[in-house]
């Protein structure tokens, strides 16, 4: 598995689009609306390094809790893999539990993702390798 990117949860993507253009980051692709999860998705790039601003579109997305307990923080590393399953099963072995199964990300062209947890790193997605980003 190869990263595709670092996550970082913010409270208002407008600002925080501008923080990472201030550190030489570009948009890869700017905000878009992540019905599956209620958030506003963006990405930015800078020297192959994948950034994904996910800011909740309300409070009612299941990542407004997050955002009030951790502020503007990392949240997930995203791991892009050719085989969802055979990566869920390699990764169960070691330790991690699959806690959102298979689901579309509709701002990532509608691949597959599924999201695990591991007791001392945290949460991991993984993303099924198709299309350009």
């Amino acid at each position: 598995m190869k990263i595709h990117h670092t996550a970082y949860l913010v409270k208002k993507m407008g600002p925080s689009l501008e923080a990472f253009e201030g550190l030489g980051f570009s948009v890869e692709r700017e905000p878009k609306f992540d019905h599956v999860r209620n958030v506003n998705i963006a990405f930015l790039v800078k020297e192959g390094q994948r950034i994904e601003l996910v800011e909740p579109a309300s409070e009612e997305s299941p990542l407004y809790p997050l955002l009030k307990r951790y502020k503007n923080s990392p949240y997930h590393m995203c791991f892009e893999t050719e085989d969802l399953d055979a990566a869920l099963k390699d990764l169960e072995a070691k330790g991690f539990r699959m806690f959102i199964d298979r689901q579309t990300a509709p701002c990532l062209d509608g691949r597959d993702v599924i999201f695990l947890m591991h007791p001392d790193i945290g949460m991991v997605e993984i993303l099924e390798s198709k299309g350009d980003i």
